[in-house]
């Protein structure tokens, strides 16, 4: 017998079973909104503070306002943040899956040794199928934008302490499926209030609250009603949802009374969670079968069966965590598997840890204070420099009109008319105002306020490239290091989502786009498009971060290596295809190097035609003397031809090396310059 029960809209029934898993999921929801609310109060805060718009309380804008004093916001929070994320995007990182272990290996005796040895069938090394997941991998990111995506979840990270992606399979605009990623507001995102690791690779759960259109919804969940498609519940949790909210009275369909007036968009609860699958393997001794059983009251019911029949049953459970996904409204709209089993598809990036309120903090949290005090401190000079001296006392009756006086006294081009007598009795009746002093030590306390927003951040002035003292290239690059070291946590974050994401990034290839279809795959010596098969025996892979080999940063670092390198290596006898790999690494450009690549394996191919045609000529007969000849000058003309083209490539390296040790030398003589600038000057004043 199915039991129902009325859904929460009155309108129908709805199976136990589902009612029973909304009111979980709801409350889930609830408990993890409660517990965070005040990290998204200040999540607000710190976005505010960082578009510099949320940079003085309302009480005290009000009260400047009414006295008619300047509220001057100079944004410092905004480029602190920009350093960082520019240092992200100057060293980006790619993931690679390293094989662990190979597949379809056998073992042998060899006869004359009589040792053992392990033997592999040609491609059975997991290292060809590593390389084609790492490429498909790259190839598959950079067709949805990856890198920029996860940039701006990483300046979410920078600011509020938490950056959202979510990596799944979307099927809207491709039919056959494509990897999309996106960056998620981490306004959006509720996630379990009991994770504290980084990462939080500790959740068990996670929510996401989106307001869509309400003509989307209804594509998206055809068989509810529209009071179904709403969870108001969850909108009225964070505080958007009012008895009578004069702002939504925009999203009124037109023609609709106020009783029957709807929102235009609707409020949708995305859930994802996971829970353990337990499954019993029955074996009955006597007879060797082995059964598996999902359900604990038929295992129950199995073992009173055999004890009846005096056989013991020997039973282990399995447990295994599995994935699901449920879609909320004012009912339960969906549920079901989640699409990849290897992990949740909201992938966070975490900042720093407040243990005790058990919230993740960005960089602007701890610059609040000094930024206002900041714009505090230099409204107060500006209001002191515009109001000192700028006034007069005057007493009763000594202008002829005035109003007018006290419009035109600070005009330099009109007249202020004295009565008669007022600047020549016994007295002078009108005096300047005495000028207001500035007060002891505001300057000191701007430049402390300034210095403060370095000093809690850990972004000196070498990060921001705004140091315009002289110091050595050396001592600067020592600095910024330093100030990257104390951005570790961040980095850290970041490091652990690209091995998290890899992970489910490798399932959701192999299980939903490894159908044949072609990806680009560049190797050392090649790019090649070739087709993704699924293999269920190679998802053995370690998962390893590397700087990607096209970051700026990467290759001017290799660049400055290889540098100190070239005399060793110009006296050893390198190949053509050695160089080009040399080449990849330096700041050259691509065109460039691939066109040098691509001449010299064209010079490679001409090579071996030559010595194809040389061991062709003694099969050819002897009485084709004219022929012999006309091939004998081919040849000849090939031959000239190659050297030519490799002397030109020669010249183009040289070229090169000189422009670049030109570039070197001007730098030195700039650096030069600078330091002995001071010195000439003392030296000027001195005679």
């Amino acid at each position: 017998m199915t039991h129902t029960c009325t859904d929460p809209s009155g309108e129908g029934a709805l199976p136990l079973a589902d009612v029973e898993l909304y009111e979980r999921l709801k409350g889930w929801f609830i408990e993890d909104r409660r517990a965070q609310s005040e990290w998204y109060r200040d999540a607000e805060v710190d976005f505010a503070f960082h578009a510099g718009h949320g940079q003085w309380e309302e009480a005290d804008r009000a009260r400047l306002k009414g006295q008619n004093r300047p509220c001057v916001t100079f944004n410092r929070i905004a480029p602190a943040i920009a350093a960082v994320v520019g240092m992200e995007v100057a060293n980006r990182q790619e993931v690679r899956f390293i094989p662990r272990t190979t597949s379809d290996r056998s073992t042998a005796v060899d006869a004359p040794t009589g040792q053992v040895v392990t033997q592999a069938p040609p491609g059975a090394d997991d290292q060809g199928p590593a390389e084609l997941y790492t490429g498909a991998a790259i190839y598959l990111r950079d067709q949805c934008n990856a890198e920029d995506e996860e940039s701006d979840a990483f300046q979410d990270a920078a600011i509020c302490g938490m950056g959202w992606t979510e990596t799944r399979v979307d099927y809207d605009d491709d039919p056959s499926g494509r990897i999309v990623i996106d960056r998620i507001d981490p306004l959006e995102m509720v996630w379990d209030a009991r994770a504290v690791k980084r990462n939080l690779v500790d959740a068990r759960r996670f929510h996401r609250v989106r307001e869509i259109d309400i003509d989307v919804a209804r594509q998206m969940f055809p068989d509810f009603a529209d009071d179904e498609l709403d969870a108001g519940w969850a909108r009225s949790l964070a505080g958007e949802g009012t008895p009578h909210d004069r702002e939504a009275a925009r999203n009124y369909a037109s023609g609709e009374s106020s009783t029957e007036a709807k929102r235009g968009t609707v409020t949708i609860v995305e859930c994802a969670w996971s829970e353990l699958d337990v499954t019993y393997r029955v074996a009955n001794p006597t007879t060797g079968e082995v059964l598996t059983i999902a359900a604990e009251s038929e295992l129950k019911s199995l073992r009173e069966r055999a004890k009846a029949a005096g056989i013991e049953l020997a039973v282990q459970a399995e447990r295994k965590r599995v994935q699901r996904h449920a879609f909320l409204g004012g009912a339960l709209l969906e549920a079901g598997p989640a699409q990849a089993q290897a992990g949740f598809k909201f992938k966070p990036i975490t900042g720093y840890r407040d243990r005790n309120r058990r919230q993740w903090v960005g960089l602007v949290r701890a610059m609040r204070d000094p930024q206002r005090w900041a714009n505090a401190l230099f409204s107060s000079v500006l209001n002191s420099i515009q109001t000192s001296g700028k006034g007069i006392m005057a007493e009763r009756g000594a202008f002829d009109n005035d109003q007018q006086a006290e419009t035109d006294w600070a005009n330099a081009g009109r007249i202020v008319w004295l009565k008669t007598g007022a600047l020549s009795g016994p007295g002078p009746r009108v005096t300047p105002k005495p000028p207001a002093l500035m007060p002891t030590g505001v300057e000191a306390l701007m430049q402390f306020a300034l210095q403060s927003l370095r000093d809690v951040s850990g972004i000196n002035v070498e990060m921001l490239g705004l140091a315009d003292r002289g110091q050595a290239a050396s001592l600067e690059y020592q600095r910024r290091q330093a100030a990257t070291t104390i951005l570790a946590p961040f980095f850290d974050g970041l490091r652990r989502y690209r091995k998290d994401q890899g992970r489910l990034l490798l399932h959701l290839i192999r299980d939903y786009l490894s159908d044949g279809r072609l990806v680009r795959i560049a190797g050392p010596e090649y790019e090649r498009y070739v087709p993704l098969i699924r293999r269920d025996d190679v998802l053995e892979f370690d998962i390893v971060v590397d700087d990607a080999p096209a970051s700026p940063n990467q290759k001017e670092a290799s660049w400055a290596i290889l540098q100190q390198m070239l005399p060793l290596l110009l006296k050893q006898p390198l190949s053509i295809e050695a160089w080009g790999k040399l080449l990849k690494a330096s700041p050259l450009p691509g065109s460039l190097v691939s066109e040098f690549i691509e001449t010299a394996a064209q010079d490679r191919q001409r090579q071996a035609e030559l010595q194809s045609h040389q061991a062709q000529l003694p099969q050819q007969p002897k009485s084709d003397v004219a022929s012999q000849a006309r091939l004998q000058a081919e040849l000849q003309k090939l031959d000239v031809e190659a050297a030519l083209k490799q002397q030109e490539l020669q010249l183009r390296r040289y070229e090169a090396d000189l422009n670049a040790a030109i570039s070197l030398r001007q730098i030195e003589e700039r650096q030069a310059a600078r330091f002995c600038k001071p010195a000439q000057s003392s030296a000027a004043s001195g005679a």
